[in-house]
């Protein structure tokens, strides 16, 4: 039996528009075999992975914002302290172990130390989500045993390439498209994310070349325009952006799942 794998790239919160795919493989009932997730992609996945509704999953985080994801306790390398974040993963998550999940999760971190990318998918999940929302700049590398660990993202964004061999057919969502600068309108702060996006798109393109040769559907949410750190009221919107994405894909989603459906 021919396996299908999810993959939910990084974003920042323009992820939240994994959510809106979620709701629609759900509607569809396509059955996914395991996940992969960078950064924002893992949180997500992991509420997935442990059986939680898409439905849910938007009740909920359109009740947080910034502030309440992350602690003012900032040093010379980011925020220092995620006690808020861990709260919420155990909320929105609820699980504590990769064993624990319905769903087999793989989830993409950098190890800063050893220069290379690392994948997780047994053991403490919060430290492997923890490790792989480490944005640069943002929050402090997360040391894990002697190791030091930021988003994983760096290095593959749509991290295909990290799920197991037996998966042949993939559904990946981009969630961090490269949109258009317009210069005469642009801070610091886009400079960098578009600059970081470009080099994440052709690290990812490479690690990931080989295994394009299966089949795959690729979504790709119309969220070019929002920021990487976006205000709580633009969540919605975000969702409902990876909502109609996925929708639009949904003759292929049913092909590649070989389930069909009366009309």
């Amino acid at each position: 039996m021919v396996k299908t794998g999810l993959v939910l790239g990084g974003g920042g919160t323009r992820g939240f528009a994994h959510i809106g795919v979620l709701k629609v493989l759900k509607d569809l009932d396509i059955k996914i075999d395991a996940v992969a997730g960078c950064s924002i992609g893992a949180f997500i996945g992991a509420s997935f992975c442990a059986g939680n509704s898409p439905y849910d999953m938007e009740r909920y985080v359109k009740k947080i914002g910034l502030l309440d994801m992350f602690d003012m306790n900032i040093s010379m390398t980011g925020i220092r302290t995620t006690n808020k974040l861990h709260r919420i993963f155990n909320e929105f998550v609820g699980e504590d172990k990769f064993e624990d999940l319905d769903i087999p999760l793989y989830v993409n971190a950098v190890n800063l130390s050893k220069a290379r990318e690392e994948v997780f998918c047994k053991g403490n999940l919060f430290e492997a989500i923890r490790a792989s929302v480490t944005i640069p700049g943002l929050v402090s590398p997360y040391k894990i045993s002697d190791n030091y660990y930021v988003d994983g993202g760096i290095m593959n964004i749509e991290p295909v390439s990290i799920l197991p061999k037996n998966i042949k057919r993939y559904i990946i969502v981009d969630v961090s498209p490269l949109g258009k600068m317009d210069m005469k309108k642009a801070n610091v702060l886009d400079i960098i994310d578009t600059s970081m996006k470009i080099m994440q798109k052709e690290s990812g393109r490479l690690k990931n070349l080989k295994h394009m040769k299966n089949k795959f559907v690729l979504i790709k949410p119309k969220v070019a325009e929002h920021h990487m750190l976006e205000s709580k009221n633009k969540y919605q919107e975000i969702i409902d952006k990876g909502e109609k994405a996925a929708k639009m894909k949904k003759q292929e989603l049913l092909s590649l799942s070989k389930v069909w459906y009366k009309f």
